[in-house]
């Protein structure tokens, strides 16, 4: 599990007096009779293992995107290829985001997908949808059996970062759900609660990780 927690910048912002939503405490495991597993293998119909030209094919087809909506760069300190998919709508309410494929420096395979939202949009009015849609793909996560002791929920990472959820499949691949610029509060029952801001650039980032 590779994924760094980027660091939270400071943001000006004024706090709301209503609190969004909240999340389950971080040490309370998830109930996970008869639910269906989850399988970490990509992301939509890109897979575990892809060349550069296969992801770009699917990407295409998965979203509608041509070769103009697509930047490539390389990490020339370790050497992997970055392939950056910018697409208008991945989830409701989320507004524009964009895909990070990460290919290996030596058999330029996929290994890791992060889909991010809010690097690609101005700061919005407020954050609020933002929130609302974090909390629905935790939920949705959390939906799903997890490998034994895998699952972490709502942990605080810094004062502006929170890690939503967290979980590896029975091969170790695994999923990553962070929140970075956005107020959350601990409150005495160990529920943790977002709170909503104005014009706050909120990020959201998922990711996709093989074993």
């Amino acid at each position: 599990m590779s994924y760094r927690f980027a660091s939270a910048l400071l943001c000006a912002s004024v706090t709301l007096s209503i609190v969004a939503v909240s999340l389950m405490r971080s040490d309370v495991a998830i109930a996970q009779v008869s639910q269906p597993k989850y399988e970490v293998t990509g992301f939509r119909e890109a897979r575990f293992g892809m060349t550069e030209q296969q992801v770009r094919l699917s990407a295409k087809n998965s979203f509608g995107v041509g070769d103009g909506e697509m930047t490539l760069s390389t990490d020339t300190s370790g050497g992997n290829t970055k392939l950056v998919v910018h697409v208008r709508t991945l989830e409701p309410g989320l507004g524009e985001g964009r895909i990070e494929y990460l290919f290996g420096y030596k058999q330029h395979k996929l290994f890791q997908v992060n889909v991010v939202w809010g690097l690609d949009t101005n700061a919005p009015l407020n954050n609020i949808g933002m929130i609302a849609g974090a909390v629905r793909l935790q939920r949705y996560f959390s939906g799903f059996a997890w490998a034994t002791r895998s699952v972490r929920t709502a942990v605080p990472i810094d004062d502006r970062a929170i890690l939503l959820f967290s979980g590896a499949d029975a091969n170790n691949g695994a999923v990553f759900q962070v929140a970075e610029q956005i107020r959350y509060e601990l409150v005495p029952n160990g529920i943790v609660r977002l709170v909503p801001e104005l014009a706050c650039a909120t990020r959201l980032t998922i990711s996709y990780e093989s074993s």
